[in-house]
């Protein structure tokens, strides 16, 4: 198969059992991929225990990329 395939069988072993990739839908909270940035309050994906980084507005960086979730 092909690298994609094997990525999601390792995801799926590691998150022990289906993943729905049909969308991340963050709901009224946040769960353990996902948390509220500190400056915008959106609902972002974390990669290594911070926010990933995002932009504010037309070109500028949310100050609350690249930090720890709310």
């Amino acid at each position: 198969m092909g690298k994609i395939d094997d990525m999601r069988r390792q995801r799926e072993a590691r998150l022990g059992g289906a993943t729905d990739d049909g969308g991340a839908e963050a709901g009224d909270g946040a769960d353990a991929t996902t948390g509220r940035c500190v400056g915008c309050g959106k609902v972002k994906a974390v990669q290594q225990g911070l926010v990933v980084g995002h932009q504010k507005g037309l070109g500028s960086m949310c100050p609350g990329s690249r930090r720890p979730p709310a």
